[in-house]
């Protein structure tokens, strides 16, 4: 009876052959201490009373190699945050500068003209 079923699973799921073998003992024995089930599809299996220590502790290790990916990760965007926006501060303070210079400029330009217009008179 488990081996239709096991062959349909097979077919229906994409995994490689050493999965393959770890699916069929997991259907047919109920067994499979330290499977590769990763991309096993399990959805509608059979699996009550099923012995999976090694897996699931092999997937609680996945689990927790992600976390810390995303910790990682988390942290390297923040970081990336803050460099942008110092770059950012540091974009409008340049303009500021840039900008004051330029009205500066522009001040003592027309007092420079006042003063001719004021020594012509």
């Amino acid at each position: 009876m488990l081996r239709p079923l096991a062959t349909l699973l097979l077919l229906a799921t994409p995994i490689a052959a050493a999965e393959l073998q770890d699916l069929q003992q997991l259907l047919e024995d109920k067994s499979c201490q330290g499977c590769e089930l990763n991309d096993a599809d399990l959805v509608h299996a059979e699996l009550s009373g099923a012995q999976l220590q090694q897996a699931q502790q092999d997937y609680k290790l996945k689990v927790a190699e992600l976390a810390q990916k995303v910790q990682e990760l988390q942290a390297k965007y923040q970081t990336q945050v803050n460099i942008d926006n110092q770059r950012n501060a540091t974009d409008i303070a340049m303009a500021n500068i840039n900008n004051s210079a330029k009205e500066r400029i522009a001040t003592i330009g027309a007092k420079t003209q006042m003063d001719q217009q004021q020594m012509q008179l």
